[in-house]
């Protein structure tokens, strides 16, 4: 199974990097990760942080 997960962060002081990791959904400023695990939930694959544009 392949899916996604945010992580919070600290709130940049740069304006522009703000708006870059802000999350409407969790109304947070976050990283993005994506995750493949197996049948027993084992961590196979966990991706770098992933900057939204």
């Amino acid at each position: 199974m392949i899916d996604g997960t945010e992580h919070p962060i600290t709130r940049p002081q740069d304006r522009e990097k703000q708006k870059q990791n802000y999350s409407g959904k969790k109304k947070r400023h976050t990283r993005k990760h994506s995750a493949a695990v197996d049948q027993t939930k084992r961590i196979l694959v966990l991706s770098k942080a992933l900057l939204r544009e």
